[in-house]
């Protein structure tokens, strides 16, 4: 027997009462022919801001050329998990204290992956609910198709497949025992995304929907404390929240579309838990979309109201960062090298609109905006706006090479890494990443991509008109 394989198997048994008794999750794996060495599994901390934490263990490699492992986990409550072997991933339920084992074959994650031991039930539906209903594919196809749809063909097709889903959840349970907490789970699943995706179809129309089409909502329980860290459950009351500000305004209201999604929240919803999620959401939205002074008030009253640690952290970092880059702030000055070798600072600029665009040479979203920043460069007058692009390219010459063979236009400078002091003051974690500057030097309102040609030119001469100076 493989030395290492006994030492996984030996350690198993002597770990296997105080894992218990902590209340660690356990889970014993065999991987035919596995294509890494690790196994991993992610927890999601803080639904608002995707921080997380990964587990990760080894896998032996037996004679045989299989792998084995173990991994245990402390989850605080019952979750959605994702467990990952190399490409693959599944999501899985977890519970506190749980043991089971599973096995699949490598590069066949999602058609060979079997769960047996405690709340395998659970975890076999899933895969084969995933294997099935291709992880929500169809979701794509609702969001990107459905708005071409009549009301009666979209409301058909939205039926036929909740009917399909609840067969499947229906039939699955005549032979097999879900536990209690699971069967919420996988029963609100199949509810929250049908009401979502008939909400979001209803967004799509811009709400110029019947009140007959909203009837579907009458059998909707809006308040699900079970479900509040589902994200099908927390897309729908978003979205419901949406309806209901949206059947406001038809009443002639005068609304201030995050201010008064907070006010509705806050009234409609008692459950502790639900409203405090559902408010820190709705602010930290306001944040990246909306007016930041405007939500100055409601950052005071969730300020005030707000007992969750977590939450009121990552709203307080979230609205002070948005506060940096509102419009109207300053924008924080640098000093980067040309490509000709040109030192330059934004403050050069002073007088002139500079469109600041953060890039890479590696970022294919990128360099798909080159052609219409082409056609724009030609048609704004280069006295009164400036083009500034900053590559956050760790190589130079990288970057070098990418500006010549695109023949990219404007003024192009690098500022390396994610780390470097640019990139930092900007806040840049990803790009492409765009802001407008005025003439004074401060934030203008976040900016429409290149490929909206039409609202991009529009947007920046508005801004050239502007006055220069106090």
């Amino acid at each position: 027997m493989n030395f290492k394989y006994l030492l996984l198997l030996l350690l198993l048994f002597s770990l296997s009462t105080v894992i218990h008794a902590q209340g660690y999750t356990v889970i014993e794996g065999d991987i035919k022919l596995p294509s890494s060495e690790e196994v991993t599994v992610t927890i999601i901390d803080n639904q608002l801001n995707g921080e997380k934490t990964i587990y990760s263990t080894p896998v032996t490699i037996d004679d045989q050329l299989n792998g084995h492992f173990l991994l245990a986990f402390q989850p605080e409550k019952p979750m959605l998990v994702r467990f990952e072997h190399a490409f693959e991933n599944l999501l899985i339920y977890v519970v506190p204290g749980e043991r089971f084992k599973v096995a699949f074959e490598a590069e066949k994650m999602l058609s060979t992956i079997k769960f047996t031991g405690a709340g395998a039930d659970n975890n076999n539906y899933l895969a084969a609910y995933y294997n099935k209903f291709g992880k929500e594919v169809d979701q794509i196809y609702i969001n990107m198709e459905a708005s071409h749809m009549m009301t009666h063909e979209f409301d058909r097709f939205i039926n036929n497949r909740r009917l399909e889903k609840m067969d499947f959840y229906k039939k699955y349970k005549t032979t097999h025992t879900f536990t209690n907490d699971f069967d919420e789970f996988a029963f609100g699943d199949i509810i929250y995304n049908d009401a979502f995706d008939r909400l979001r179809y209803a967004e799509l129309q811009k709400w110029q929907l019947t009140n007959v089409y909203f009837n579907f909502l009458k059998d909707i329980r809006v308040e699900n404390g079970a479900l509040v860290k589902s994200q099908a459950y927390t897309n729908f009351l978003r979205f419901y929240i949406e309806y209901l500000y949206y059947e406001q305004a038809k009443q002639g209201a005068t609304l201030v579309p995050y201010v008064s999604h907070y006010e509705i929240a806050k009234n409609l919803l008692q459950n502790k838990d639900i409203r405090e999620f559902t408010l820190a959401k709705i602010i930290i939205e306001g944040c990246m979309k909306g007016d930041v002074k405007a939500l100055e008030e409601v950052y005071n009253d969730f300020d005030l109201a707000n007992d969750n640690v977590k939450y009121f952290t990552t709203v307080n970092k979230t609205f002070f960062n948005a506060k940096k880059f509102a419009k109207g702030s300053p924008a924080p000055d640098f000093m980067l090298k040309t490509i000709d070798g040109e030192i330059v600072s934004l403050g050069d600029f002073r007088g002139k609109v500079i469109h600041v665009s953060f890039w890479a040479s590696w970022c294919n979203p990128c360099l798909q905006q080159v052609k219409y920043i082409k056609e724009i460069y030609k048609e704004l007058d280069a006295e009164e706006m400036v083009f500034l692009y900053i590559s956050i390219d760790e190589k130079e010459d990288a970057w070098r090479n990418m500006v010549a063979k695109k023949e990219l236009v404007g003024v192009q400078v690098l500022s390396q890494g994610l780390k470097s002091f640019t990139a930092q003051e900007y806040n840049v974690a990803g790009v492409p990443l765009y802001f407008l500057i005025d003439k004074n030097g401060n934030f203008a309102a976040k900016p429409p991509r290149p490929s909206e040609k039409e609202r991009f030119i529009e947007t920046a001469k508005a801004l050239m008109a502007e006055p220069y100076g106090d």
